[in-house]
């Protein structure tokens, strides 16, 4: 697309120099995408789609306009430009409002775009489809279908240009693979999700993909509740990275300003347990949210957000950094090219001061549940950290694996909890740009029977 796309910003500059636009932003965003679906070992389902958009703001007299469109001809990137115009025109001015200057140093280089994804046929990616259901159908016996075992792909270029100078270009690739297993048993039956993606084709393993999924649905057999009591509760990596999302508006600084986050006014105090770490850092390797810059062109960083329990920093785009007066995180981001900025994260996740294996975590509980599961995640108050969620997984005893639970309620504060945590896994696992590692909590209320 590269000759193509001068010739976009260009005829849009152009256009911009006719309305002696002095400050401007010009976002571009193409994509394609696939998506292949496998059940009963044939394809159900293959998509594969394009999107290619640009976005324009322009900030007159500290008006700031937007405007955006999907069609490249010129006539319609005259329209852009006098949308944009026009846009501002009836917006409130306001100081605040700001384009990215030009980066000092060059920006960081980040291992995201697999070259080789075009030496893949489809008929390969195909195959990788049927694999992963394959994988959890042969796992066990047991295993009598699988909902659903899904193979995607994305590839997208991403280009942000500046009256101030700045100029930035990348390309990302992603693969990813999630499948849903379903066990059955006398009149038993449960189900077992599981997911992962890779930004290398190579490196993305469909079959363990599956051959997890089914591994869940099994050991959810035979679940049962438990009586109501405070146990310790181990949240594995999935159910710890839901409640990190959870907390992941908290230290987005336009939260702060407007009152929305249970974090607000509380820089540099301990708001946790001493051995939590997060961190949002768009330079991770290989992450899903690594990029060499964000949404508005400000290089990426990595950003300690707790360190040892205290709380360091909070996120900002260029915005909400000169409403603080701080400093801004490379934290801008956009849904599409539909829509303006906003503060996002990019790969957010926990670490442990000091950490042991998932097992060592399990065989130091005396009596707790293993949370493979949390139903209802998304009733969890962000503002106050008051949850209180159903959940399923294993009863623990003496250290070992017990049976299976379900049909139980585990409640309290977020905050609260992360004060009580008592242990950290080693291995951090991400589901998407979030990543966590298992966490030992005390004293947690189990509402059973």
């Amino acid at each position: 697309m590269s000759d193509y796309k001068e010739a976009i910003l260009d005829s849009i500059k152009k256009q911009l120099g006719k309305k002696k636009v002095k400050k401007w932003e010009i976002f571009l965003l193409s994509s394609k995408s696939l998506s292949i679906e496998a059940k009963k070992q044939e394809i159900d389902g293959l998509k594969a789609s394009t999107d290619s958009g640009v976005s324009l703001r322009v900030l007159i007299d500290g008006h700031m306009g937007f405007s955006y469109s999907t069609d490249f001809s010129v006539p319609s990137l005259e329209t852009l430009v006098e949308s944009a115009v026009g846009s501002a025109r009836t917006s409130d001015p306001d100081t605040a409002y700001c384009f990215a200057p030009k980066p000092a140093v060059d920006y960081p280089a980040c291992e995201i775009f697999d070259p080789g994804f075009v030496k893949h046929d489809q008929d390969e990616k195909i195959e990788r489809a049927l694999l992963l259901e394959k994988a959890a159908l042969d796992f066990d016996p047991l295993v009598r279908q699988v909902r659903k075992a899904t193979y995607s792909e994305s590839e997208s270029e991403v280009t942000v240009l500046n009256s101030e100078g700045l100029y930035g270009s990348y390309r990302s690739t992603a693969a990813s693979a999630v499948t849903m297993a379903m066990a059955v048993k006398d009149d038993m039956a449960e189900m077992g999700w599981d997911f992962d993606f890779c930004r290398f084709y190579d490196r993305l393993d469909v079959e363990e993909v599956g051959r997890r999924a089914a591994r869940k649905a099994l050991q959810k057999l035979g679940g049962k509740p438990v009586k109501t009591q405070r146990a310790s509760v181990v949240f594995d990596e999935e159910t710890m990275a839901e409640l990190l999302e959870v907390l992941a508006p908290s230290f987005h600084g336009d939260n702060v300003a407007k009152g929305k986050s249970l974090l607000a006014g509380r820089l540099n105090e301990r708001v946790f347990s001493e051995i939590i770490n997060i961190y949002d850092d768009g330079l991770y390797p290989q992450g899903l949210g690594t990029a060499p810059f964000d949404a508005e062109g400000t290089p990426s960083q990595t950003t300690c957000l707790i360190e040892a329990g205290r709380l360091k920093s909070y996120l900002y785009d260029l915005y909400w950094a000169r409403r603080a007066g701080e400093k801004p995180t490379g934290n801008a981001a956009r849904g599409s090219y539909k829509s303006p900025p906003g503060i996002g994260n990019n790969n957010y996740y926990m670490v442990g001061k000091k950490t042991v294996p998932k097992d060592s975590l399990i065989k130091s509980v005396s009596r707790g549940l293993l949370v493979r599961e949390l139903i209802g995640v998304h009733t969890a108050n962000p503002i106050s950290g008051e949850f209180s969620l159903g959940a399923t997984g294993l009863w623990i005893e003496n250290g070992d694996i017990k049976h299976p639970v379900k049909g139980v309620t585990i409640s309290g504060n977020l905050v609260d909890m992360l004060n009580r945590v008592e242990g950290i896994g080693s291995k951090i696992r991400f589901f998407g740009s979030t990543g966590a590692p298992p966490v030992l909590v005390s004293d947690i209320q189990i509402s059973g029977t």
